[in-house]
């Protein structure tokens, strides 16, 4: 078992939600230098405190809410603009169809303004494909309050691409 210092039990785990982890990450901060650091601080994470893990909600609900506090921490995806900007640039070049790759940076970039709770709920629910339960467990809170930050992100993404501020909660 991986929580008794077994190494390839716990590069099991690694190999087997790696990719899971990084989307979260990836769509969190939208960049993959940042996303693959956040995702390494989550294993970091998952292996101080895989013991801790006490079986209280699911093992993936676990780890999300280890990538989404990894995110949290500070990670150094906001100091990193310009490297962003140049990574947009990149994958716009790459990609045949970049009027789509434009629009999603631009939904992208509104998505970031929303409230930090309102971010996470679309993340958890339209991003990584989860129930309103599924990420009220990782959220640790009621299902209606997802689907009251979904309500509200949805109004705030309305009223930011009419190029206003946030809308009042």
């Amino acid at each position: 078992m991986a929580c008794g210092n077994n190494v390839r039990a716990f590069e099991i785990l690694v190999e087997r939600h790696y990719d899971f982890m990084y989307r979260i990450a990836y769509r969190w901060c939208g960049n993959r230098v940042d996303a693959e650091d956040i995702t390494h601080n989550a294993f970091l994470k998952m292996a101080d405190n895989l013991r801790s893990f006490r079986f209280e909600s699911s093992f993936r609900s676990w780890l999300c809410r280890l990538v989404i506090n990894s995110a949290k921490d500070g990670v150094r995806f906001r100091q990193n603009e310009s490297l962003r900007n140049v990574e947009i640039s990149e994958n716009l070049a790459i990609h045949s169809e970049a009027e789509n790759n434009t629009y999603a940076h631009e939904i992208f970039s509104l998505v970031q303004q929303l409230p930090e709770d309102q971010r996470i709920a679309l993340i958890l629910v339209f991003g990584e494909g989860l129930t309103h339960k599924e990420a009220a467990d990782i959220e640790k809170c009621p299902e209606g309050t997802i689907a009251w930050r979904i309500h509200e992100a949805r109004k705030n993404l309305e009223y930011l691409i009419k190029g206003g501020g946030q809308h009042e909660r």
